[in-house]
């Protein structure tokens, strides 16, 4: 009697944690879920019914983003110092969701061990160095044709806040991907974001918004921009300079001459040669 209810309990049981084992959704979803909470900061119930501790995790995600918006400030800032803070704000938010419309993106990989499930990306992600580079050139045209103006701190700081938002508006993604691989565990009917991932994660973001593969090589890249293009600032800051001293000197010079003539009394000038006087006689030679 006891052998004929034995099968049938050891059954349900396997149905049930069979039932329990598995994700609502597979692993190439979840991937993409990421990436849409991540970076176009999209489908937030979703994620948090899918993902453990989903409303930390997007929590966390939102603060890779501040973070990012305090970085592109300083670039900003690097450039005009005096720019409103809202106005740095706002083109940093402006930034983000451009890479809605131009980031692009392949889940490359999915490889499962047991539980654990490893995603390969393949992301083209914004030219973020292409804006500081285009920016710094917009401004070094500007002081060559416009030096006196650019002189006014209110109109040069006007001035570089719409050639940010030119380049932010017209940014491109990087032809080359990055890759980035992210490791997530199934938990039940969930995923779960698996220990030590946090730099993953962080890359995974830097690749979208800046074409990076972390924070280390996009300050490299930025450097290297900015060093070309400052030679160029540079050189328009000095032919500006020298227009500026061509002209000054242009305007001084008929005035020096003018005083110059005042100043010499009329005893020192040279005596005129006497005219002719064509009605004059000329003696014969004998």
């Amino acid at each position: 009697m006891k052998k004929r209810w034995l099968l049938p309990i050891f059954l349900i049981i396997g149905l049930f944690a069979g039932c329990q084992s598995e994700p609502t959704i597979g692993g190439e979803e979840a991937a993409r879920l990421f990436v849409n909470r991540l970076v176009y900061e999209k489908n937030q119930e979703e994620f948090v019914a899918n993902f453990v501790n989903g409303e930390k995790i997007a929590a966390d995600f939102d603060k890779n983003a501040v973070a990012f918006q305090e970085n592109f400030t300083s670039q900003i800032e690097a450039l005009s110092e005096n720019l409103a803070a809202d106005d740095s704000l706002a083109l940093t938010r402006t930034l983000i969701e451009e890479m809605d419309g131009k980031t692009t993106y392949t889940v490359n990989e999915i490889k499962e061990v047991g539980q654990e499930v490893t995603i390969t990306y393949d992301v083209y992600g914004l030219d973020f160095a292409g804006i500081i580079e285009g920016t710094i050139y917009d401004i070094a045209e500007e002081l060559e044709f416009n030096n006196a103006a650019m002189a006014n701190e209110t109109f040069a700081n006007k001035k570089v806040l719409s050639f940010f938002e030119k380049q932010v508006a017209d940014v491109t993604k990087k032809k080359t991907p990055i890759t980035v691989e992210l490791i997530l565990k199934k938990k039940g009917k969930q995923w779960q974001v698996a220990r030590n991932q946090n730099q993953q994660i962080a890359s995974l973001f830097i690749a979208f918004v800046a074409g990076a593969a972390n924070q280390d090589e996009l300050s490299i890249e930025i450097n290297q921009v900015v060093a070309e293009a400052a030679q160029e600032l540079l050189a328009a800051e000095l032919k500006a300079a020298e227009a500026a001293e061509a002209q000054a000197q242009a305007a001084e010079e008929p005035v020096a001459e003018e005083a110059l003539a005042e100043e010499i009394p009329a005893e020192m000038l040279p005596a005129e040669a006497p005219e002719a006087n064509p009605e004059a006689e000329e003696t014969p030679v004998e």
